[in-house]
């Protein structure tokens, strides 16, 4: 068939592959026109895009109650707006925190201001027991505990913005002072630092 370019300014007659390498390029194709569906298989996961929140200071919370987590949503946050509701949001991160005991930390993730059961120990039988994320151990009042942050939160069906935060708690919690970003005991010389927390989210192409 002959290529015929037609006074409407259209072309046919045009094979596939007919144009020559490099006539169409990244700047010749329209904003969104190539979606997730028309890519090959295997080259979804792409990370699209990174928000992150650090948090250098310090702050604390006084008399947290036995059973209770400290949330840290108003003050320590990332907020994401995914591109497609076919997509997925990876967290990953870590909180410095302590307070004056030898005990169990632990940190547990919270989406939108609240406890995100499927992030944590989501077992049925959970009982008494809080849930969690990931925890430390400390033995002194000088230590530091670092929890690590790492989810893969599955698509979610919409564009909405997502907000993820931690709550954090240990094995005593009743009657204590929390600190974030530094331990118990914390006075000025080089024996001690100032350390800081950071929670990232990415969105993932499917």
């Amino acid at each position: 068939m002959p290529v015929i370019i037609n006074g409407s300014g259209s072309v046919t007659g045009l094979s596939v592959g007919g144009l020559p390498d490099g006539t169409v390029d990244a700047d010749t194709l329209a904003s969104n026109a190539v979606t997730a569906a028309k890519l090959a298989s295997g080259v979804g996961g792409k990370i699209l895009q990174v928000v992150s929140t650090t948090k250098g200071d310090t702050t604390s919370q006084t008399s947290l109650g036995q059973g209770e987590y400290w949330d840290l949503s108003s003050i320590f946050k990332v907020d994401i707006t995914p591109a497609s509701a076919s997509n997925k949001i990876l967290i990953s991160g870590h909180v410095n925190f302590q307070h004056d005991g030898s005990e169990v930390f632990a940190l547990a993730l919270y989406r939108d201001g609240s406890l995100y059961t499927a992030a944590n120990g989501n077992q049925t039988d959970i009982g008494n027991r809080m849930r969690a994320m990931s925890g430390g151990f400390s033995e002194r009042s000088w230590d530091i505990v670092t929890c690590p942050i790492n989810f893969l939160d599955t698509a979610l069906g919409n564009t909405n913005q997502k907000s993820y935060s931690v709550g954090l708690t240990s094995s005593t919690g009743s009657d204590r002072t929390y600190y974030l970003n530094r331990p118990y005991t914390w006075t000025n010389s080089n024996q001690y630092f100032n350390w800081s927390s950071t929670i990232t989210a990415m969105e993932v192409a499917a």
